[in-house]
């Protein structure tokens, strides 16, 4: 008995120094000091990225999303979330044009037959389970004086 436990304890001690051998091998070992493994601190990254600067001597220019309107050119985007129990619809309206900018269904809901825009009208429905006991959330928006206008359906 007194060799069974010998021998599971001398395993346990192997297997114990293998997985620190590794685990040194791959960089970074257990027993290192801090910043042993070559991180730095956010000080150090700033104070570095201030001596770079002349590497990138001007940031770009931002591109500007592509629903953007170039001002004094057209009507500003409205923007609203149609909250439904499938899901939440993102929609955005610039004039008469509708785009849904995200929809996310809820839990045990999937979306099915999106049609996102940009168009005089867009849509989405969020379904859930088959046959008999399949409900359906269909979100349709279109845009009434320029801000979104959601018709939202249910089908049980």
């Amino acid at each position: 008995m007194v060799l069974l436990v010998t021998g599971w304890l001398a395993a346990g001690l192997l297997a114990t120094l293998v997985g620190t051998a590794a685990i040194d091998s791959l960089g970074a070992g257990l027993f290192d000091e801090p910043g042993a493994d070559g991180a730095i601190g956010a000080d150090e990254v700033r104070r570095r990225l201030a001596a770079d600067a002349s590497v990138f001597p001007t940031a770009p220019a931002p591109m500007p999303p592509a629903s953007t309107v170039a001002p004094g050119t057209g009507p500003a985007p409205v923007s609203t979330a149609v909250p439904t129990p499938g899901g939440t619809v993102y929609a955005t309206c610039t004039g008469d044009t509708v785009l849904l900018n995200a929809y996310n269904p809820a839990a045990g809901f999937e979306v099915d037959d999106p049609a996102p825009g940009p168009a005089v009208s867009a849509s989405v429905t969020f379904k859930r389970g088959r046959g008999s006991g399949m409900s359906e959330i269909t979100v349709v928006v279109t845009c009434r004086d320029g801000a979104p206008d959601p018709r939202v359906r249910t089908d049980d």
